[in-house]
């Protein structure tokens, strides 16, 4: 490969060091968090079994919230 003897532009915009950095922390905290769901399943399953619950069964809102009373 025959080398023209130019040299190549100088980038318009320097990137600065914190920028470069921040996909990478970004990317493990994800990589982080998806081990983390399945170290931690069992609780994670029982605590949206029971947001179902209580979402499939709105009385115990109502009861919650309006202390028992009918509409």
């Amino acid at each position: 490969m025959k080398h023209s003897g130019k040299i190549a532009p100088e980038p318009a915009i320097e990137i600065p060091a914190p920028a470069r950095i921040k996909p990478y922390w970004t990317t493990g905290i994800l990589a982080s968090m998806t081990i983390a769901i399945g170290l931690f399943a069992q609780p994670i399953y029982l605590l949206a079994e029971m947001v179902a619950h209580q979402l499939l069964n709105p009385q115990l809102y109502i009861e919650a919230v309006l202390g028992g009373g009918q509409l």
